[in-house]
C-alpha cells in the first residue's frame, strides 16, 4: 500500500526544512524545574560529541542552526573554550542564587544545516556572565565574538543520534509533520479509493485541522460516506500515531468494500456489481480488488 510518507516525498525538489524551534527559560536559581534539568542533560551531550567532526553534520556556530561557509563554523582550536564556557555557566548553578539567579534561553532546533538529519542546542548567555568569565578567566574571546555570543547564543550541531536530552527529544516530529508545516497543506487520497483526508497546519499557533472522508460500499452496492473532522489539534510528537490510524481505517475500509464486492459476485448480483464497478471504476483484474 502506499504510505502518506511515500506520497509527499515523491515530490521533486521538496525538503521537510519546517520544524520549528522551540526555547525553554533556564533558572540557575531552581534545579528541580524543566529548564535546569534540560540544560542539565544538553551540558552533558555537549561534553561527549566531538563537534570537529568534517563528515558535514557536525560544527558550532555563533550565527545561528542555519548552514554557512565552512569557514564561519567556529574552527577546531575554539571548540573546547566554547565547550567550557557552558561548563562554566551550569557550573555557575553551584554558587550562591539567592535574590537574583542567574537565567538564560535553551533552544532545540530539529533541523539545522539545512539537513533534516541534523539536530541542534543553542545556549545564550547573560551579558554580566559572559563579561566576568573573560575578566576573571582566561578566555580569549574579542569584543565582536563577545557580541555575537551575547546576540545570538552558542549553537551545538550533530546527527540527531547524538542528542539524548529530553528536551530535543520531547520535540521530534514526523517527517510528514515536517512537510505539512512546509507546505501548509497535505491531501492523501487511497489508492483504492476508500477514502481521503486533508491536514492542514495554522502556523499563528501551530495547530493543525483535517478533514477525513471514508468511501464504503452498503449492501445495494450504493456509496455512503463517513466523515470526521477536527478544526484544533496538538499532534505534539504524536503524529505518526495519528497518521498510523488513519491509514489502518483506510485499509479497513478498503477491505469492507472488497467483502462486499465478493458477496456481489458471490450472488451473481450483476445490478449491484455494475454499480461498485462505476463509483470506484474498478473489477476483479484490479489490483487490490483481485479475488
Amino acid at each position: 500500500m502506499k504510505s502518506v510518507y511515500h506520497t509527499i516525498q515523491s515530490g521533486k525538489g521538496e525538503r521537510s526544512y519546517a520544524a520549528y524551534p522551540s526555547s525553554i527559560d533556564v533558572n540557575l536559581g531552581w534545579k528541580g524545574s524543566d529548564g535546569y534539568q534540560f540544560f542539565a542533560q544538553t551540558v552533558e551531550d555537549l561534553n561527549k560529541i566531538s563537534f570537529s567532526n568534517p563528515d558535514g553534520m557536525h560544527g558550532i556556530s555563533l550565527q545561528g542552526a542555519s548552514k554557512l561557509d565552512n569557514d564561519e563554523y567556529v574552527a577546531p582550536e575554539n571548540i573546547m573554550k566554547y565547550k567550557r564556557l557552558v561548563n562554566d555557566l551550569l557550573y555557575n548553578a553551584s554558587k550562591s542564587q539567592k535574590g537574583n539567579p542567574t537565567q538564560f534561553k535553551l533552544t532545540q532546533h530539529q533541523i539545522a544545516m539545512e539537513n533534516e538529519k541534523v539536530g541542534a542546542m543553542t545556549v545564550t548567555f547573560p551579558r554580566e556572565f559572559l563579561e566576568k568569565q573573560i575578566k576573571d578567566g582566561d578566555y580569549k574571546i574579542d569584543a565582536t565574538e563577545l557580541e555575537q555570543i551575547y546576540k545570538n547564543g552558542i549553537t551545538f550541531m550533530a546527527p540527531h543520534t547524538s542528542w539524548k536530552n529530553n528536551m530535543f527529544n520531547s520535540n521530534k516530529i514526523d517527517a510528514t509533520q515536517g512537510m505539512i508545516n512546509m507546505k501548509g497543506r497535505l491531501k492523501y487520497v487511497h489508492p483504492e479509493n476508500a477514502g481521503n483526508y486533508i491536514i492542514e497546519h495554522n502556523p499563528q499557533d501551530n495547530t493543525y485541522r483535517y478533514n477525513v472522508t471514508y468511501n464504503l460500499i452498503d449492501g445495494q452496492g450504493n456509496l455512503y460516506q463517513q466523515k470526521d473532522t477536527k478544526s484544533s489539534m496538538e499532534f505534539g510528537n504524536n503524529f505518526k500515531t495519528f497518521k498510523q490510524e488513519l491509514l489502518e481505517n483506510m485499509e479497513y475500509a478498503k477491505m469492507h468494500n472488497l467483502q462486499k464486492y465478493k458477496e456481489f459476485h458471490a450472488a451473481g448480483d450483476a445490478e449491484k456489481i455494475a454499480k461498485v464497478e462505476k463509483v470506484f471504476g474498478i473489477t476483479p483484474k484490479d489490483a487490490g480488488y483481485s479475488f
